[in-house]
This record gives structure tokens, sequence and C-alpha cells, in this order.
């Protein structure tokens, strides 16, 4: 629903006169709104200033043009704002269209995989071609494996659940960004717990935590080791951890890439905020997930070391049942 321009404002007052590290919990679909109705407001401000100008008035008489044009001379720029706007459009396209693709890849996939099994049973045939045709099947389940999540990842929010496992969303978030790891040659590590208890919250959207998380973690490395490195490494931990007497989960999140400068890091959680070139990063990704882990009330940080690592943490609260089992 468009907003009118009374409360538009009211919000944007809002949001300009609350602290820095409060930005992040507003909502990221209402950032999008904001974004669209601010370029929306400018545009119609400059024409109507264009206007005032050329009849020869004077736009600072009018306390409205005066009042947001000054606060929206303090904010990010139209041209990025519409970039911003642009990248998020661009997004929900490649999810539409990953989802129709995913879908296609399904049927010759399964026929592939038919196939595959058929020759790797028939006996007749020899011990190499039954063993190509078992070798087949495994890579075919696993491609089939990547198009369930990746249209998973795509589809609507599912609903909230109290039985979560922290090792089922790091396994479907590795098998989403494996091609990638494994084409960067980033070696990566894994050490969970078996005996994590379960959490609450919507598994998509810590997914999409994880998954935004990863990706960052490749981009670091990809920007320290250009050529093959031993130490293009990728860290996965997840632990039981209890903080302020609550039980939870602590995944760990680590790689050996540029890291963060000290007089920067503060800021990585702001909205639009991003350390990557010009077009290729859109500045809501850390800010949305740390958004959706104050959702869960968990908590998201991250320490680093430049030129040696940068290591993100998110504690998640465990299930009331596990919690009552812990205190049991």
């Amino acid at each position: 629903m468009k907003q009118s321009s009374a409360d538009l404002r009211k919000r944007v007052n809002q949001i300009l006169e609350i602290a820095p590290e409060q930005v992040v919990q507003i909502p990221g679909e209402e950032i999008q709104l904001l974004i669209r109705e601010l370029v929306a407001v400018h545009t119609r401000l400059a024409e109507k200033t264009q206007i005032l100008e050329s009849n020869g008035r004077d736009r600072s008489r009018n306390p409205l043009v005066n009042d947001i044009s000054n606060r929206h001379s303090s904010l990010v720029p139209q041209s990025q704002l519409a970039a911003q706007l642009q990248q998020a459009q661009k997004l929900e396209a490649i999810g539409t269209l990953a989802s129709g693709v995913a879908h296609e890849i399904n049927n010759p996939l399964a026929a592939i995989l038919n196939f595959a099994e058929l020759i790797s049973e028939e006996q007749e045939n020899s011990e190499s071609s039954r063993d190509y045709a078992t070798r087949i099947v495994a890579e075919t389940k696993r491609v089939a494996d990547i198009v369930r999540n990746l249209l998973a990842f795509t589809q609507p929010e599912s609903k909230d659940s109290c039985g979560l496992q922290i090792s089922e969303l790091i396994v479907t978030s590795l098998s989403l960004v494996h091609t990638m790891l494994c084409k960067d040659l980033i070696e990566v590590f894994i050490d969970v717990n078996d005996e994590l208890p379960p959490v609450c919250g919507n598994g998509q959207k810590i997914q999409q935590v994880l998954v935004n998380l990863l990706t960052n973690a490749r981009d670091a490395l990809n920007e320290k080791h250009v050529e093959p490195d031993k130490d293009k490494l990728l860290l996965i931990n997840a632990k039981s951890e209890l903080r302020k007497e609550q039980p939870g989960v602590v995944i760990e999140i680590e790689d050996h890439g540029a890291g963060i400068e000290r007089d920067i890091i503060h800021r990585i959680f702001d909205p639009f905020f991003s350390t990557k070139p010009h077009g290729q990063g859109s500045g809501l990704g850390l800010s949305i997930s740390y958004n959706i882990i104050k959702q869960h009330q968990g908590e998201l940080t991250v320490e680093s070391l430049p030129g040696q690592y940068t290591r993100f943490q998110i504690w998640l609260p465990a299930a009331l049942k596990a919690q009552d089992n812990a205190t049991e």
C-alpha cells in the first residue's frame, strides 16, 4: 500500500532521528518501500523546485521543500538509492528465474537417474560400466539435492518451527554455495556438534543469513588469495553455549581472507554500507542478516584482524523443550 506524503515524511523523520545502531532493526521490506518512496519524492521535489526557481521564487521560503531537501541531501544520493532499488528488483527476478530453471531441470534429471540405476544394476555390463553408472547416480542425486534446496530457498517464506536442526541448515546452505567454493579452490572445514539442541524460528530466513555469510567469506578469500593457497580456508563451527543463563547454539563462520579494517568494522551492519566495489554489493545483506537474527531473539557479532581473518558468530536461543531438558 502506497504511503501518503504525510506518513512518509513522518516515517523518514523517525528513521533520521534514531541512533545508527537502531536503523538495522527496520524490516528489509520497509527499507525497500522507503527507497521507492524517497526516490519518487525526490523526483517530485526536483520538478517542483525547478518550477519554483524558473518562476523566480526562492525555494528556501518553502518549508516543506527546504526541510526535506536538506534532510535528503544528508542521505544516500538519488543515483545510489535507485541503484539499490534496481539491485533488489534484480535479485527478486533472479529468484523467480532460479525457481523456474530448477523445475525444468528436475524432469531430465529424474530420467538420467533412472537410466543410470538400470545400467548399474544390469549384471551383463562390465564392472567398469557399472562403476561409471554408480558415479552418475551419486552425482545426479547431488544435483537433485541442490535443485531441491534452491527451490526451497526461492519459494515463499516457510512458517516458523521449533524443531530446527542447525546441522541440517548448515548442510543445506553449503550445498547452495558448494560449487562456487570448489571452483575457487576454497577448502572448507566443518566442526558441528552432533547433539545440538533444536532452535525455534524460520528455517528459510536463518538459511538466508548463512548463505550471505558464506558468500561474503568466499569474496574475502578471493580478494586476498588470487592464486591457490593453503591458507584459503573457510571454517564452520557449531556448538552449544549458555548466554545470560539461557541455553543456545553458536554458529561460527571464519575465513582467512582480507579481513575488515578497524575504522569501518563498526559500520558493516549499517544499511547500504558495503566494502565491495560499486555495483558488486547492495549494502543490505549484513543489515538484513542482523535484523533476521534479532527477530529470532539472537545475536550476530563479528571480529576481524585486517589481512588475517574475519569471524562472524551467530547465537540463537534453544527451543523451550531443549532448555527444559538442559536445566533438569
